[in-house]
């Protein structure tokens, strides 16, 4: 196990919540979510081990019912004042997400939490106290608050996620917490094209870059485009299309060949682009463009993906 759970486990008081719920005998029980997740932050974080929140206690038993479940959790409470219990009976639970097929066992359950770092159970059995981690520990031991895979896929769950990075503020509490999330294609676009330029100039590497498009129009209609971007010595296509209705009339070679004297006219030296086997890997050829290197069933099964690259005269 390790070090870092093995020192929360040791704790007096994780202890008792650990031999506690294995004195319930519950079909998979565990403690989970907020009851691990916050007090292994707040160990790698040096902050006091801290049980005043909710102790999630999570089973799988189809044998017992919605109501009996309610009756345990009260007894629960009742027999341990000391802790505020919340138990669940995760046969139940899929019903509180949105479009979520039924669990199939406690690991299933946590692996659709909200967060990776909140998808982490720990229980005792004997003398042996085990995890449950179905996405890793990674995310959790490194402070990295990101959407499962099961909610990163659905809109709906991820307004819940949203919202509980509002209402659990987590950053307030650790300063260590980085959100990863969706975010607008050309915020990150930007972004990252900044930040790379500001790499470049701390290595002291040149950053010139540009970008340029060219359409042709038949009465008025654009039939035909092709954009690239310039990174220093490089230009990049990264489209280039022809209207089938004129495939074959040579529209496609003049929108390279603009591409072409504009890389000649910023200073690039060669020019680089991507294919594929059922595009228009050999009208590239025929003009000029050279395969370094070909990925086979990218990027589905029977397809091959082409890299070219043209050195500029001029």
């Amino acid at each position: 196990m390790n070090q870092t759970f093995c020192e929360l486990s040791k704790h007096p008081q994780m202890m008792e919540l650990l031999e506690t719920v294995e004195s319930l005998h519950l079909n998979q029980a565990c403690i989970c979510a907020g009851t691990i997740r916050n007090n292994i932050w707040n160990l790698l974080s040096d902050k006091e081990v801290a049980f005043d929140a909710d102790v999630d206690v999570v089973f799988y038993d189809p044998n017992i019912s919605w109501e009996k479940t309610m009756e345990i959790e009260t007894n629960l409470k009742n027999d341990h004042p000391k802790y505020k219990w919340e138990l669940r009976n995760q046969v139940y639970m899929h019903e509180m997400n949105s479009g979520t097929e039924p669990f199939v066992s406690v690991e299933d359950a946590l692996s659709k939490f909200p967060e990776t770092c909140t998808a982490i159970g720990m229980y005792k059995e004997g003398n042996e106290v085990k995890i449950v981690d179905p996405l890793g520990i990674h995310d959790l031991m490194n402070f990295i608050v990101t959407p499962t895979p099961h909610f990163l896929n659905n809109k709906e769950r991820m307004n819940v996620f949203k919202q509980r990075l509002q209402d659990k503020n987590w950053e307030k509490r650790w300063d260590e917490i980085a959100v990863v999330m969706d975010e607008d294609f050309e915020v990150a676009e930007k972004c990252a094209g900044d930040l790379l330029t500001q790499h470049a100039i701390n290595n002291n590497k040149p950053t010139d870059k540009s970008e340029c498009a060219y359409s042709i129009k038949r009465n008025g209609e654009i039939i035909g485009a092709i954009t690239a971007k310039q990174f220093v010595d490089e230009l990049h296509v990264s489209l280039l299309a022809v209207d089938n209705n004129y495939r074959g009339s040579g529209y496609g070679q003049v929108l390279l060949r603009k591409c072409e004297e504009y890389a000649a006219s910023v200073g690039c030296k060669i020019i680089t682009l991507t294919t594929l086997s059922f595009h228009a890997p050999e009208f590239y050829k025929k003009n000029g463009y050279t395969v370094f290197t070909t990925l086979e069933d990218v990027p589905i099964k029977g397809v091959t993906r082409y890299y070219l690259y043209k050195k500029v005269e001029g």
